[in-house]
């Protein structure tokens, strides 16, 4: 098997789109292409015979991977790294991420070129697919530490055929997939898999900022709250991740002519009150 179709990660589904994305990420020689239905699905190929999802079960990473990337809270001889991220400790971290193994880990969430308007000062400010979270254990390193072992637990190939378990967790915060209805159980429920292979996607899509303004990732248009300020693309090719991100920067007739069959856009969602907490992205159909 050289390509493997994943109708659990439809284009529809902004997590879902991360993961194919982010499998291309995790695999290097892994390509992504979108199925021709009307809603697309992922078909993720590898050369030769191989199943692609052997590929990515190989690849996943551990515990022991995470605390050696910049983004764990603890880092032997470094300042603890919280939510709110002080200008020393996020420049201490970020020459630690020049020798890391994953240095996109710390630039998909932070930039130290955000502009506090109040304070009239720099500030280390956060990209918008870091939602925040209550509690103390909220920062992205703290999550993946929850949502690691959960990934290498579960069946990896029912995730990607869209009948993968899912467990008690908030993954990385922003899935609008995990959140009950109103007569549902409160508790939140994710695919492990899924948000992990999520998060590979966002070395895509690095935070920056001018000095004069407040931090934007890549492909956001706006704040986090505002309808179709991210947009994502289906397309025909079957493509690696750095064909990808070439892909991400165009758009018009130049994206028909590189095989861009349709795109999508976030709906966030919609509190239930001034003190919910809760932070999910939805979606539609865009525009062209």
């Amino acid at each position: 098997m050289a390509a493997r179709g994943c109708p659990g990660l439809a284009a529809d589904w902004l997590n879902g789109w991360l993961a194919a994305v982010g499998a291309t990420v995790l695999v290097p020689q892994m390509r992504l292409a979108w199925s021709p239905h009307l809603l697309p699905h992922a078909v993720l190929d590898v050369p030769g015979d191989d199943d692609p999802a052997d590929h990515l079960a190989a690849l996943l990473p551990s515990i022991v991977d995470l605390e050696s990337w910049p983004i764990a809270r603890q880092l032997d001889g470094h300042a603890e790294l919280q939510w709110n991220v002080e200008v020393a400790t996020f420049r201490d971290r970020a020459a630690f991420a020049r020798h890391s193994t994953a240095p996109w880990t710390l630039s998909a969430i932070y930039t130290d070129l955000s502009w506090d308007r109040e304070k009239r000062a720099h500030v280390i400010g956060r990209g918008q697919f870091a939602t925040p979270m209550p509690g103390r254990v909220n920062t992205i390193g703290d999550r993946l530490r929850k949502l690691i072992p959960a990934a290498r637990e579960v069946d990896l190939r029912a995730s990607l055929e869209g009948r993968g378990a899912r467990v008690a967790n908030n993954g990385l915060g922003f899935d609008v997939g995990r959140v009950g209805s109103l007569a549902d159980e409160t508790e939140m429920l994710v695919d492990p898999v899924i948000e992990l292979l999520a998060f590979y996607a966002l070395a895509l899509f690095p935070v920056r900022g001018d000095g004069r303004s407040d931090a934007r990732q890549r492909g956001w248009t706006g704040r986090r709250g505002e309808p179709g300020t991210f947009r994502w693309p289906t397309w025909t090719d079957a493509l690696d991740a750095m064909a990808i991100d070439a892909l991400l920067d165009c758009t018009g007739p130049a994206a028909q002519w590189l095989g861009v069959t349709g795109w999508w856009q976030v709906v966030p969602f919609d509190r239930r009150g001034q003190s919910d907490v809760t932070r999910a992205y939805g979606s539609m159909r865009s525009a062209p």
